[in-house]
């Protein structure tokens, strides 16, 4: 990356479909809410199916997050199934908020980004402070 070749600088960046830079959302990852308690995972998958490949689906009591293979698909999931009516209800489909101690996009660490461990330790008590004890 960088490099001079016959006087020209060539730059090497990844490539990306062009629809991808025209989308509203960035991210592969869906947040799937009001989901009725009677819908099993095969449902969801089975409903989300035909906008792409689905790549992990982790369901909660009656949300989910969802994550396709690519943006052009979760984009075309979330315009098609905002506000339809799954099971009986509507459901709300949304771009989904990084893990905690991830970042957005594409980098070094994968697909989903470079995690970041988010802890911080409590300082520890060496004396203690009942006087019961040292009685």
């Amino acid at each position: 990356n960088g490099y001079n070749l016959n006087g020209t600088r060539i730059v090497v960046e990844e490539a990306r479909p062009k629809d991808d830079a025209k989308l509203p959302i960035s991210g592969t990852r869906l947040y799937i809410g009001k989901i009725p308690t009677m819908m099993k995972k095969h449902d969801l998958i089975q409903a989300f199916a035909p906008f792409g490949d689905v790549v992990e689906l982790n369901m909660k009591d009656d949300f989910a997050f969802l994550e396709y293979s690519n943006v052009a698909s979760a984009y075309k999931a979330y315009q098609e199934m905002n506000g339809a009516k799954l099971g009986g209800s509507r459901i709300v489909v949304q771009e989904a908020k990084p893990k905690a101690g991830e970042r957005r996009g594409h980098g070094q660490g994968g697909e989903l980004g470079i995690k970041i461990p988010r802890y911080r330790r409590s300082p520890r008590r060496s004396i203690s402070r009942s006087r019961s004890r040292s009685r």
